[in-house]
């Protein structure tokens, strides 16, 4: 899905038509591939049965809110950025470089807070503040824990498209197409790593993985010793 991008990008070049329109596709593209991947990875975490076709499926009746929920969060983001900017011009003798502290402290907490809303919208289906809220109460107590995970992920992911894509420069054209086949291929682990990750947080924080064994043993005992058992309890 992010090759037709780098189609896009390599048209985009010498058009900034091209250039606009890999922009908007990746823009929608990067939500659905973002939200199947979460969808596969939570499924096979909680040992229910998914395929390609049922995950990029399942996307169709949540796009619209995961797509106003990631809309607010970046407007907050750009909220908690412009008041530092604000402060600059309101209170002049205060030395810039501590606005601009203020900035990035400020963004990288709401950011890293935030990072698990992905898996909040498609897990626990919910939106909006709520999403946010929800992420924010699974970082708390643990942000630094969570921030170094970030990176760790980030690290992994996009050193090896760097670098790919520096050796790929010279390749005229088919250089950002490979390029985004590559950054198809460190998106799906970035994506996969936090969902899991967004897991473990649960686990320590709500003892989730118990909670979800209660409930498949209570399911379990349910079914009567001459019926067989088919699929697998669900997990609100």
């Amino acid at each position: 899905m992010f090759i037709p991008w780098a189609i896009f990008e390599a048209l985009g070049q010498h058009s900034l038509i091209f250039n606009s329109l890999g922009l908007i596709y990746l823009m929608l593209v990067g939500v659905i591939y973002q939200a199947a991947i979460t969808i596969a990875v939570a499924n096979l975490y909680l040992d229910r049965s998914v395929t390609i076709e049922s995950a990029f499926r399942a996307t169709r009746a949540i796009l619209l809110p995961m797509i106003g929920t990631d809309l607010l969060m970046y407007l907050l983001l750009v909220l908690v950025a412009m008041l530092p900017v604000a402060g600059i011009y309101a209170v002049r003798f205060i030395p810039q470089f501590l606005f601009f502290s203020v900035m990035v402290i400020g963004v990288f907490y709401f950011a890293i807070s935030w990072i698990f809303v992905p898996q909040v919208m498609i897990v626990e289906q919910f939106f909006g503040m709520r999403a946010l809220g929800r992420s924010r109460a699974l970082v708390r107590g643990s942000w630094w824990h969570v921030l170094a995970m970030a990176i760790a992920i980030g690290l992994i992911s996009q050193i090896p498209v760097l670098v790919f894509s520096i050796a790929w420069s010279v390749i005229p054209f088919f250089g950002p197409v490979l390029t985004g086949a590559a950054h198809a291929i460190t998106g799906a682990f970035a994506s996969a790593a936090l969902t899991i990750y967004y897991f473990d947080r649960r686990c320590r924080a709500e003892d989730f993985d118990l909670i979800f064994l209660a409930q498949q043993i209570s399911a379990e005992s349910a079914v009567p010793p001459s019926s067989p058992q088919s699929g697998n309890p669900s997990v609100a």
